[in-house]
């Protein structure tokens, strides 16, 4: 087995090498072919080559994506042939890196920010050894669980390093702010991360009083990857115990037609993940530019052809039924005859941006209508128009939203 992996990682790295050098000779000879257009009778011959370089650097582009982010099955190397899926893949990877952009600015100031001293605190022990940071707060003061997100492949925004600074901010606002460290893995899918989650609650609802923090003022606050992974972890409980509770078969029941499609979730066979870890009662939610549609984001992702790239469907599924059952939107549209609201938050803020082209606020309007179906007692949308995916996270500080919600 390890002689296979080291087999397949040289053979990953050697591909990813050449198509790195060729991304970096296509981009050089491109710009001499541009020059060469200046020069006279030398610029007739120009054209062909040009757009044999072109075309060199939109594959080498491509393959390079996958290869960093599609390639994380060990002897299985996908690169895309046909041109229209390469030219989609660039597209992605621009808007990419558009987004990177601002994420290296932050990232730079969380380096040069310091923690707190009430940082590095085992929560989970003796399970694993990941830690928290705690931001304390005068005493009952409100809580908020600043969840780190992820986005592949820049590993430093799943680490709660690189939310210092806006932890600090929020806790300059007088809350008490928790970030966690979160495991964020593609082998043990997303039960890895629901278990972590679930870690992190259950340590700050007995241990938060001692940092300044009311324990009957928690909530989570959630980005992208990280709202999803928020949402799922109570609409997971709140489906489970509704149905435990009313002793409803629901395998027969088909969802309303809001949701993407005719797929509905079997509720029979959703379980609790690590239930002996007891979740305190939350207060609320904030849930930024998530993702809670499963099988709509993925239909999006393919659209853009980045299905391939994406962490969704590797850790929500890959399977149908995985996705379906790590799918918000489908459980609380396969359950919206027994759920229970009182096993859910009563508090809910969802923030959309209208100018996001990673999740679109499709996924926040649904959300909005399905709560306030189920029975919560408070569900507000704050939805700004111009905003895209990362802006409404770095900013949230500052968000008259989140004050006036936080009670």
């Amino acid at each position: 087995m390890n002689s296979h992996a080291s087999i397949w990682a040289a053979a990953r790295g050697t591909l990813l090498a050449g198509s790195l050098t060729a991304v970096v000779w296509s981009a050089l000879v491109f710009a001499l072919l541009m020059i060469a257009l200046l020069v006279p009778i030398v610029h007739l011959f120009v054209p062909p080559f040009a757009i044999a370089t072109a075309a060199a650097f939109i594959y080498s582009v491509s393959w390079t994506a996958y290869l960093l982010c599609g390639c994380e099955s060990h002897g299985h190397i996908f690169l895309p042939l046909a041109p229209y899926r390469c030219i989609l893949v660039c597209r992605a990877v621009y808007e990419y890196l558009k987004a990177s952009v601002s994420l290296i600015q932050y990232a730079i100031t969380a380096i040069r920010s310091h923690p707190p001293e009430t940082s590095n605190i085992k929560y989970a022990m003796p399970f694993h050894r990941r830690t928290l940071d705690v931001y304390p707060a005068a005493n009952g003061a409100p809580v908020i669980v600043l969840v780190p997100s992820f986005m592949h492949p820049i590993y430093i925004t799943g680490s709660k390093r690189a939310y210092v600074p806006l932890a600090q901010k929020l806790n300059q606002n007088g809350y008490c702010v928790v970030v966690p460290d979160i495991r964020y893995s593609t082998d043990q899918r997303l039960r890895r991360a629901i278990i972590d989650l679930r870690l992190v609650l259950s340590w700050v609802g007995a241990h938060i009083e001692g940092y300044g923090g009311a324990s009957n003022r928690i909530y989570t606050l959630g980005h992208g990857l990280s709202a999803h992974l928020a949402l799922i972890t109570v609409v997971q409980e709140a489906a489970v115990l509704s149905q435990g509770l009313n002793g409803y078969d629901l395998s027969s029941s088909r969802p309303p037609s809001a949701v993407l499609g005719d797929t509905s979730v079997d509720i029979n066979a959703l379980e609790i993940y690590a239930a002996q870890i007891r979740l305190p009662q939350l207060r609320g939610l904030v849930l930024i530019s998530g993702v809670y549609d499963v099988i709509k984001a993925y239909h999006n992702e393919t659209t853009r052809g980045v299905e391939r790239l994406s962490l969704l469907r590797r850790m929500a599924g890959p399977s149908l039924t995985k996705c379906l059952q790590h799918s918000p939107a489908h459980i609380l549209a396969s359950a919206y005859k027994i759920l229970d609201h009182h096993f859910l938050p009563s508090r809910v803020l969802i923030m959309h941006g209208g100018n996001d082209h990673v999740s679109s606020i499709d996924h926040a309007t649904l959300l909005h209508t399905q709560l306030e179906e189920a029975g919560v007692e408070t569900v507000e949308l704050c939805a700004v128009r111009s905003a895209g995916h990362l802006d409404l996270l770095t900013s949230v500080h500052d968000s008259a939203a989140l004050s006036d919600f936080i009670v």
